[in-house]
């Protein structure tokens, strides 16, 4: 007797989103990118721990620094191309929108 596997619903739905979401894929995961490596520059910068004082810190800034890198890879185009076929015109891109987002972020 064989299981039904999980796979296959699951990667049918992967590749509807792919195909007919693409944007929408592409900005949550540059968001979620942006929440991972912000939560481990906090870690990094307490040595592997969390302050509980530093927390409100991280929740207020958090909305502000999303808005800066979604608002600045939308402006820049980064989620208008395929991967599959980046170049060094995409590799700027991605420099840019993060050198602006960064220091507009350290600046407010």
């Amino acid at each position: 007797m064989t299981t039904p596997s999980v796979t296959g619903p699951l990667l049918s739905i992967a590749e509807w989103l792919r195909d007919r979401h693409r944007r929408l894929v592409s900005f949550s995961l540059y968001g979620l990118v942006t929440i991972l490596a912000y939560a481990l520059s906090f870690v990094l910068r307490f040595e592997f721990r969390w302050p509980g004082e530093h927390t409100y810190a991280f929740l207020t800034t958090l909305p502000l620094l999303l808005a800066l890198r979604l608002g600045l890879a939308h402006f820049l185009k980064l989620s208008t191309s395929r991967w599959r076929f980046t170049g060094t015109q995409d590799l700027l891109r991605l420099l840019v929108a993060t050198t602006i987002g960064s220091v507009a972020f350290y600046l407010l």
